[in-house]
């Protein structure tokens, strides 16, 4: 599709539908999205809770293209820190340590594939009671530059099956897409990186 072509968005879904709905599940639309990367691939996500399964494809287009001689994609991911536990000393720096442990512990095993994990910085913030005030709460994928899945569902098991009811769109209208890409650069300033994935 050629750039600045319109399409239209498509209805994605997590849980029960009825007969006249033509959603796609949101589990195989993630698939399908990280199958085909080539490029980029930016993930931003509240909750990553036991997401090994939903990554897997993006790991093994990583080892497919290593195989042919080709570059992987560029992973970037951006975490929540506002329901980390603060313990007390606690700096932001430690508070993003813990978050990426968690991810990579449940959601990367190690590979060749080792994406960019940062941290929103007012997630980290907290309040003389021990509150977080500010939050990541956005959920998307963008691929590529040219697809971006937008919705209400977590990286989690919940997100992607039955148990929750979640609604997204995956748009591929380049002009939305290049949109979203400019927000995230945006609030660069606001994104910090963490140590990348494997390096313990």
């Amino acid at each position: 599709m050629a750039d600045g072509e319109s399409r239209s968005p498509e209805l994605v879904w997590s849980g029960e539908t009825g007969a006249r709905s033509c959603a796609r599940a949101t589990r195989y639309v993630i698939e399908d999205l990280f199958a085909g990367a080539r490029r980029s691939v930016l993930v931003a996500g509240y909750s990553f809770d036991h997401a090994s399964e939903l990554f897997a494809p993006l790991r093994r287009r990583a080892e497919g293209l290593l195989a042919l001689g080709e570059a992987c994609p560029s992973v970037r991911v951006i975490l929540d820190c506002s329901r980390i536990q603060a313990q007390p000393g606690d700096g932001p720096e430690d508070l993003a340590r813990r978050a990426a442990e968690g991810f990579r512990r449940m959601c990367w095993p190690d590979g060749p594939l080792r994406p960019r994990l940062q941290y929103y910085r007012p997630s980290t913030e907290r309040s003389p009671q021990g509150l977080a005030p500010y939050s990541m709460h956005a959920k998307c994928i963008i691929v590529d530059g040219e697809k971006a899945l937008v919705g209400s569902a977590n990286f989690s098991t919940r997100g992607r099956d039955n148990r929750s009811l979640e609604v997204g769109a995956l748009i591929g209208d380049h002009p939305f897409v290049q949109s979203l890409l400019a927000a995230w650069e945006d609030v660069r300033d606001q994104l910090v990186d963490v140590a990348p994935v494997g390096d313990r």
